[in-house]
């Protein structure tokens, strides 16, 4: 399965024997190749859904042409199984973008609609159909430094448990494969115990978020809202 908010793969263990990992790895090499991109946007190729001249694909049926190039029509999306590009066509995957790094702004320019020339347009579907992803970002620059952070500058009595957040973090993340309620509740148990131990109790807790509150006043009123 993949990784909801990352670009890998998770294989819960034992689901997969070691000599089927290679077929495993060559089809996810597959689904991230421009070959795959070009299979789920245009079909396959002898499957005659398209023509190609000078790099440029144009579909051959008017009617997938419109449901590809204007969203406009999902039953004949279904019925071929396609993807469009669009963020509210049936067959959108956030997933497959994630994918590919692209994060749900950006889109391939294997999409249908980028070898077209469109004049059919109007200025509110701007949103539909630009695409961040595909352009230079403008330049920023971090002028607000993310003390708030970097809890020991400015909080005393939390360093020796900021110090060890890898220890109770550890501690926590093993409730997230406990096998029954039984056992998420020994291990939860554990892990507030090495937490209190480390210091992270509600003393702490209050502390950093009075210092939360004190460094980010100018913004508060807008947050709180």
């Amino acid at each position: 399965m993949t990784c909801p908010g990352c670009n890998g793969l998770l294989i819960f263990k034992d689901t997969v024997k070691e000599k089927d990992l290679p077929q495993l790895m060559m089809w996810r090499d597959y689904m991230m190749s421009q070959a795959y991109d070009k299979l789920t946007y245009w079909g396959p190729r002898d499957a005659g859904l398209y023509k190609e001249e000078n790099g440029k694909r144009v579909f051959n049926d008017k009617k997938l042409e419109n449901a590809m190039i204007y969203n406009n029509d999902p039953d004949t999306i279904m019925l071929y199984g396609l993807r469009n590009g669009f963020a509210n066509s049936p067959n959108f995957n956030p997933r497959r973008n994630y994918d590919l790094g692209r994060g749900f702004s950006a889109v391939s320019s294997n999409v249908p609609y980028m070898n077209y020339e469109i004049t059919d347009r109007n200025p509110g579907e701007a949103v539909l159909y630009f695409r961040s992803g595909l352009v230079n970002p403008l330049p920023s620059k971090l002028t607000m430094l993310p003390w708030i952070w970097i809890f020991p500058n400015s909080v005393p009595g939390v360093e020796k448990m900021w110090a060890a957040r890898t220890t109770w973090e550890d501690a926590l993340m093993k409730t997230l494969a406990a096998a029954d309620e039984a056992q998420f509740e020994s291990l939860y148990a554990d892990f507030l115990k090495t937490a209190t131990d480390l210091g992270l109790n509600e003393e702490t807790q209050a502390a950093m978020q009075v210092d939360f509150y004190r460094q980010n006043e100018p913004f508060m009123d807008n947050l709180l809202r």
